[in-house]
């Protein structure tokens, strides 16, 4: 999208924003990456955003920074590509969740061209489900305390870990 400002009788035009659609691709080369990717696929549709096969405007995803970090990642935002590169698939992932992020936070899907370098503050993240069942959750359907639509909600917003509660003696013999 181009943003016109006008000011005192003149036009000036900036090209702040890159409008990402169906015009655009994602481009990968580690495998591992591919449910990320698919999920990020589903997102865009929410915004009418189906991407092609092949394109000269691509996400471009690869997996290639020495971090002790897994979780770091860098996203750069240009006219006609967006980078991201990642210390591991979790990078990936996070990434990605921050691209959805920043498209929900504006309503569209459209990104300020600018960098991004983001790193893990905290490495351990957990939390109890919020309808996490009182007792030996183990011994139950595990989509009753562990949605699948709960769980990507806690991963999007940070959390890495769930915590549940056991029966001691049944995880462990005497």
């Amino acid at each position: 999208a181009t943003k016109v400002i006008i000011a005192m009788g003149s036009v000036t035009e900036t090209t702040k924003e890159v409008v990402v659609d169906s015009s655009w691709c994602i481009k990968y080369d580690n495998e591992d990456v591919k449910i990320f990717v698919d999920d990020f696929k589903a997102f865009a549709e929410k915004f009418g955003v189906k991407f092609a096969d092949d394109s000269d405007k691509a996400i471009e995803i690869n997996v290639n920074i020495p971090s002790s970090d897994e979780e770091y990642h860098e996203i750069t935002v240009a006219e006609n590509s967006i980078k991201i590169n990642a210390a591991t698939s979790v990078g990936v992932l996070r990434a990605l969740y921050y691209l959805e992020d920043l498209a929900e936070s504006v309503g569209t899907f459209t990104f300020d061209k600018k960098s991004y370098k983001r790193k893990t503050k905290m490495k351990t993240r957990f939390i109890y489900s919020f309808c996490g069942l009182y007792g030996d959750v183990l011994d139950k359907d595990n989509k009753i305390s562990f949605p699948d639509n709960l769980l990507k909600e806690y991963a999007m917003r940070g959390i890495n870990g769930v915590w549940i509660q056991a029966v001691l003696y049944k995880l462990v013999p005497f």
